[in-house]
């Protein structure tokens, strides 16, 4: 094997390609580029000091007297348009997928009380640890018109320190069936605000019941006011 043959043929089809002369006109435009930057784009060069002192010269844009003002204005009115835009969009969509969700109807339209209970004992025993205790519950249904009725998930709650009570008005035709006319949790009556941050669970059913106008069986005595092991 001759390594000189072998080199010699190798440059010769190099030379034939065209590849040397490419290699040589890279390495030129590198060398040229590499000296225009030095004397014009150098950090030190003449060029590029006396560039920047004619450019600053000219400009001659005292900062002091320009009037920001306006603009910082027309700034910021731009800024809370986008803003009222997005929260007007974005709040008109919050809102009418929350009372989507809401007055949703439930699978059907008559409940007993004592399903209503049933209901908020299984979300509140969920993992089983009250199981064997008691909850708060008072109905009085001495009234003409309707029935008072309180409840909580822990035990030995007065009917005023429970966290559940509402008003059932009685139908004519049949004092057993009910409407749900007054709602309050934690001792208030839900507002908009409450309603539209969001209600989850068993509060959320309960204005369900109350926005959809659904009929109670006030079946006040077959309420079980202790969580079956069950539930």
């Amino acid at each position: 094997m001759d390594l000189n043959v072998m080199v010699n043929n190798a440059l010769a089809e190099m030379s034939q390609s065209g590849f040397v002369e490419q290699a040589i006109k890279k390495t030129l435009e590198k060398t040229v580029t590499s000296v225009v930057d030095d004397l014009i784009g150098g950090y030190r060069s003449d060029f590029k000091t006396s560039l920047e002192n004619h450019v600053k010269e000219n400009l001659n844009v005292n900062m002091d007297k320009l009037n920001l003002s306006g603009y910082n204005v027309l700034l910021l009115n731009s800024v809370q348009e986008i803003l009222d835009e997005q929260i007007q969009t974005e709040g008109i969509a919050r809102v009418r997928e929350e009372l989507t969700k809401l007055f949703s109807p439930l699978e059907k339209k008559e409940w007993k009380l004592s399903e209503i209970i049933e209901k908020m004992k299984e979300e509140e025993n969920d993992d089983g640890d009250k199981n064997g205790d008691y909850i708060s519950f008072h109905c009085d249904d001495s009234f003409t018109y309707g029935i008072h009725v309180y409840f909580d998930p822990e035990s030995d709650k007065s009917n005023y320190r429970c966290k559940y009570n509402f008003y059932l008005s009685r139908e004519k035709e049949e004092p057993t069936l009910c409407k749900l006319s007054t709602l309050k949790i934690d001792d208030k009556e839900l507002d908009n605000k409450k309603i539209l941050n969001g209600l989850y669970g068993f509060d959320k059913f309960l204005f369900q019941l109350y926005a959809t106008g659904a009929t109670i069986v006030a079946d006040c005595k077959d309420v079980e006011e202790y969580y079956d092991c069950n539930d």
